[in-house]
């Protein structure tokens, strides 16, 4: 649950604590909270609310135990039954516990939030209920992972704005959020885009990544691995292919491929890679995983073929030639439509051809702002909701302590930016592109064609001519 501040979230909480121990004799609830007086004051309210029952259901099911951190219910009618226990710890412990209701309440605020979470949820995610709720604390964090990739992820996402309390209008609220300043909308937010975005520091335009993830996106309609069959390349349907398409190739148009590499299985990062067409900026496909180099260059060189032109020129490939990229680039020393980039040598003292995409401090950011460009114009394509959402984890760090020291553009801690970097190499080259330029400079308006039926051979039904 992503909510506003003040709303009773804890008392509701609470409530659930309250009923679950006197409905289910024997099992374990676990609240989790910043600190200990926190939780102690989470427990205090199940207390309460205990204590202010009927006296004929206290006398059903008494006390064990109870104490500051702990209650305990006996079975019904003083049947000899394990007690019921609610728990209530800080934070930094819980880890090794076994649980069938764990709750978090301000999750998002915990002291080193990631590791804690990830510590404690496997606590109940076994046996029992994970109930997570916190206000918003930036476009960072395994709180902020969860919301996000909910509900594809078996969370259920749960957002209550500032106005959900009935005694609100929008004048307090107004004023509530004066008060606070910048943090006026992240604590009391009246969208969970807001929330995030407002106590973060995103590296692109909010609303036009919320814009992006509403009408550009979309599940890819075919899915599965492309393959070498006497020389020609088939695509292989699979539930759990490298490979996301959302328009079939066709001829008689051009396409841009560009990827980043990583180390291979066991890598931090993924390898991914993105296709484009190159007249109307549109996504027609994407791979992700953590592959090989060698294993990239293969998977670039069979797409680059597949996307090949009616002159038989397959796509533009464009891998990024920094680390483990330039053995993809060289791996792909014979293929035939590379991406070239001219560059002087300092060293030499002349000028020198780079073959790839090779990343440095300067075409980093130029890139970056190519695509922050492109998102706000409504011009980049993008039909990947997984990109999106790494974009709108893609932030700008500062130091203010450090004011000589420049702002950088990365991932939010315990988030990547394979998709996002991707996405800017690709974006750059699309917008240096003699080809796409003469099409955004009056060229015709070639319309995108719709996604054919595939079949089990080719990968492609058969077209109409």
């Amino acid at each position: 649950m992503l909510k506003a501040r003040q709303l009773g979230f804890s008392w509701t909480l609470a409530l659930y604590y309250l009923w679950y121990g006197l409905r289910y004799p024997g099992r374990k609830c676990l609240a989790l909270s910043v600190g200990q007086a926190e939780a102690d004051s989470l427990l205090n309210k199940v207390r309460t609310m205990y204590e202010s029952l009927p006296a004929w259901i206290r006398k059903q099911r008494p006390l064990a135990a109870s104490s500051r951190s702990e209650m305990a219910f006996t079975g019904h009618d003083g049947r000899r039954l394990p007690p019921t226990l609610v728990w209530s710890l800080p934070s930094s412990r819980g880890r090794g516990e076994t649980a069938h209701v764990l709750g978090g309440d301000e999750a998002a605020h915990w002291e080193h939030s990631d590791e804690r979470l990830a510590a404690v949820i496997p606590t109940a995610a076994d046996v029992g209920q994970l109930i997570l709720g916190s206000t918003a604390n930036g476009m960072q964090g395994r709180f902020f992972g969860i919301y996000s990739g909910a509900p594809d992820n078996g969370w259920h996402p749960v957002f209550i704005g500032a106005l959900a309390r009935p005694d609100r209008s929008d004048a307090m609220v107004a004023g509530l959020r004066a008060e606070l300043e910048d943090l006026g909308a992240q604590e009391y937010p009246l969208t969970a885009e807001e929330a995030f975005v407002s106590s973060g520091s995103g590296a692109f335009d909010h609303e036009s990544l919320v814009w992006l993830r509403a009408n550009s996106c979309r599940p890819a309609p075919w899915q599965g691995i492309l393959e070498l069959d006497q020389g020609r390349v088939v695509a292989s349907k699979q539930s759990r292919g490298l490979w996301k398409l959302w328009s079939e190739p066709d001829p008689l148009r051009s396409y841009v491929i560009a990827a980043d590499a990583c180390q291979g299985p066991g890598a931090r990062d993924y390898a991914h890679a993105v296709i484009f067409d190159r007249w109307s900026w549109d996504q027609v496909g994407a791979m992700h995983g953590r592959i090989a180099p060698d294993d990239l260059a293969q998977e670039i060189r069979k797409a680059g073929y597949l996307f090949r032109d009616a002159e038989g020129r397959p796509a533009l490939a464009v891998p990024e030639a920094n680390n483990h990229g330039q053995a993809v680039v060289a791996l792909l020393k014979n293929y035939p439509n590379m991406w070239v980039q001219e560059r002087f040598d300092q060293r030499l003292q002349k000028p020198s051809q780079q073959r790839g995409w090779l990343t440095d401090m300067k075409n980093r950011v130029q890139a970056i702002g190519m695509l922050g460009s492109a998102i706000r114009k409504g011009t980049w394509g993008v039909r990947d909701l997984e990109a999106v959402t790494e974009m709108q984890t893609f932030i700008t760090r500062s130091w203010p302590d450090q004011p000589s020291r420049r702002d950088r553009y990365e991932a939010a801690p315990g988030t990547h930016d394979d998709r996002t970097m991707t996405h800017a190499i690709a974006c750059a080259v699309l917008s240096l592109s003699p080809r796409a330029a003469a099409t955004f400079a009056g060229g015709a308006d070639m319309p995108v064609q719709s996604y054919r039926p595939l079949n089990s051979r080719t990968g492609y039904a058969p077209s109409k001519v």
